[in-house]
């Protein structure tokens, strides 16, 4: 939300032309890239291997490590037996990117690594 409010805020200033504003950014800069971009009038956006996006798929690639190994030791330590693990990837869901990408009007480019264990 604070880079959506930010693009707001820039949208108004006098020496700002608000249907040229851009965003863009790489790994967490590339997720926050991706919500600026469905929260706010960016016109152009460009994220780079954009973490913060599908927690779950991540989680059933078995790539819960390095980045995202809160997520493992979460589920570990709450719901060691699962029984409440759907109510949590619910939650997560939240703050996920890719429910917020359908509300991206941006021209985007997009930038990936096809190998990328930490932002697949």
């Amino acid at each position: 939300l604070d880079t959506a409010m930010l693009a707001k805020v820039v949208a108004q200033f006098e020496e700002v032309d608000p249907e040229r504003i851009g965003a863009m950014g790489g790994s967490q800069g590339g997720g926050l890239t991706l919500a600026c971009s469905a929260l706010a009038n960016i016109k152009m956006a460009a994220p780079m291997y954009p973490f913060l996006c599908d927690y779950k798929r991540v989680w059933e690639m078995d790539l819960a490590k390095g980045a995202y190994a809160e997520i493992r030791d979460h589920l570990r330590r709450r719901h060691p037996n699962h029984t409440e693990a759907e109510a949590f990837w619910a939650k997560l869901g939240y703050i996920d990117n890719q429910h917020l990408a359908p509300r991206i009007k941006a021209k985007t480019l997009m930038a990936v690594g096809l190998m990328d264990d930490i932002c697949p």
